[in-house]
């Protein structure tokens, strides 16, 4: 299916940090195992990363992909700097409630998501938030012992049965592409890494990686608005196409025109799910709750 991608594996990527080199030697030796155990042949950091350090500022800088000049950095605060802050940070933010696992864990959530870059040849280009997220902690969480399906499945069960059910949800609705899908964070991510694990199981990773090619979000990584770069792979891609040339000729505002690329991603991504599973959407939905209950 994926005949086009020459992509080979690059076991040394250029990810650059000056002051812990050694947990990013540390980060990419757990980034590999969990890739062997995900049966992921064909991965690579697709580009120069650089993790960077900040001072303190007023919003917790606790890793994140961002583009500062075109170039790809992780930031971090400058408490994580060396290993004793980290440590005396971690355990700051947990004392707060945070329950922030530790810059080596954050940081292979991260490259995680530069990696998936690869897979899917579409450089730069997230997933719909759902996917995008559920991807990285899918990779983040499997380990030497493999892929904790229970852990997965517990969570979102334990989702559903908390204050957050609402959030919850909103995440289970496959149709949907929210406005406020940033707030649904934990719900997003905990749901989306279920519904990978699943279709792993179910369908096979080759199945898996076709389906996070096929829901992109409506733009690229960047400071910004790129468009996405579509191809046959994706089913609407001539409707996105028509919205962008719209906006661009000023016959939509750039209200009118997110949210119709809103609506569009909703569509691209449900219709991804049917075409790689066969499945219409709420029967799918169903059989992936039965899932979530089984032991």
């Amino acid at each position: 299916m994926f005949e086009n991608l020459e992509i080979k594996e690059k076991t040394s990527p250029e990810v650059k940090c000056s002051k812990r080199p050694e947990i990013v030697e540390e980060t990419l030796e757990s980034l590999k195992t969990s890739f062997e155990k995900l049966e992921v042949e064909n991965w690579e950091i697709p580009e120069e990363v650089e993790i960077v350090f900040k001072e303190k500022e007023e919003t917790p800088l606790l890793g994140n992909v961002e583009t500062e000049n075109n170039n790809l950095v992780i930031v971090y605060d400058e408490r994580f700097s060396t290993e004793e802050g980290d440590e005396q940070y971690t355990q700051e933010l947990r004392e707060k409630g945070i329950d922030y696992p530790g810059m080596k864990e954050t940081l292979k959530h991260e490259l995680a998501h530069v990696t998936m870059w690869s897979l899917t040849g579409i450089e730069r280009q997230p997933s719909t938030r759902l996917i995008d997220e559920g991807w990285a902690n899918l990779v983040q969480n499997t380990s030497e012992e493999g892929i904790p399906k229970e852990k997965f499945k517990k969570d979102v069960r334990d989702g559903l049965n908390s204050e957050k059910r609402e959030n919850f949800e909103k995440a289970l609705d496959f149709e949907k592409t929210l406005p406020e899908r940033k707030e649904l964070n934990t719900a997003d991510s905990k749901v989306g890494t279920a519904l990978l694990a699943w279709i792993h199981e179910k369908y096979g990773v080759e199945k898996m990686i076709e389906l996070i090619t096929k829901s992109p979000s409506i733009s690229k990584n960047s400071e910004t608005f790129k468009p996405v770069e579509l191809d046959s792979r994706h089913k609407y891609g001539d409707e996105y196409r028509g919205i962008v040339e719209f906006f661009r000729k000023g016959l939509l505002s750039e209200q009118e025109a997110e949210q119709k690329l809103k609506e569009w991603e909703a569509k691209q991504f449900s219709g991804a799910l049917e075409e790689v599973t066969g499945r219409e959407v709420e029967d799918l939905k169903e059989e992936f709750l039965e899932w979530i209950e089984s032991e």
